[in-house]
């Protein structure tokens, strides 16, 4: 890209107005346009969107287990740059069809 050429940038998540009455903006391949991207991923049913129906996770929300070998899968193809593996929390107030995990990003 030439130097005059301005850097793309991408809407911020969540969708806001910042200070000078434009919408929030981050920079393309800046750290958090790609959590945004995840972030996307991660709250769009799989199929929903027309324009590109692979986009999305398969919904988890009947599967007992949850397949987090699919969910890694699904995140990573969507957002190949984040890099994603999952750590599980282990809490024992919860219960055997509870399921939560931080999804670490390697950027």
């Amino acid at each position: 890209m030439a130097e005059d050429e301005p850097t793309p940038v991408h809407f911020a998540l969540p969708f806001r107005w910042g200070p000078t009455g434009h919408a929030v903006e981050n920079e393309q391949d800046s750290t958090e346009d790609i959590v945004d991207c995840v972030i996307c991923s991660i709250l769009t049913p799989r199929g929903w969107r027309v324009d590109e129906p692979e986009f999305g996770i398969t919904d988890p929300t009947f599967s007992a287990p949850i397949d987090t070998g699919l969910l890694m899968t699904e995140i990573d193809r969507d957002e190949p740059r984040a890099k994603p593996t999952l750590e599980p929390i282990i809490d024992e107030r919860m219960t055997r069809d509870e399921f939560v995990a931080n999804i670490r990003m390697a950027l």
